[in-house]
């Protein structure tokens, strides 16, 4: 009985092919979100960025969308449409930013992954 056990230690065929298939969604999944995560962070930084430079440069709305419109061109991010992803008010002498879009990819025929961003900000106006 003793040898009947030990001879069955091991990974079976259709376990590895099973572990196989996991491994490549999730690297699949891996590869296809993860850039838009890094876009999303890149944004996060640069909106952050502006709390420090709200104080010297930025008068109004435009001058702030101007600003990210900025970041974007240097951390490469294209793609988004910021008019569309990124609302920003001015009351009581407050920035009210709010960043809020999704990104989609097609993952096998019909199926889709979907990543959905939202942040708000708020920061002093000069």
């Amino acid at each position: 009985m003793k040898s009947a056990v030990r001879s069955q230690r091991g990974l079976t065929l259709a376990g590895g092919l099973g572990g196989l298939l996991l491994l490549v969604i999730l690297g699949t999944v891996l590869v296809r979100m993860g850039p838009h995560y890094y876009q999303y962070i890149a944004l996060d930084r640069v909106i952050s960025a502006a709390r420090t430079e709200a104080a010297t440069d930025m008068q109004s709305p435009a001058d702030l969308y101007r600003y990210v419109e900025h970041g974007m061109q240097i951390n490469g991010i294209y793609g988004l449409n910021l008019q569309d992803a990124l609302q920003i008010s001015q009351e009581d002498g407050e920035f009210q930013v709010h960043l809020a879009y999704e990104q989609r990819e097609p993952l096998i025929a019909n199926l889709d992954l979907v990543a959905r961003f939202d942040k708000e900000y708020r920061f002093r106006a000069p």
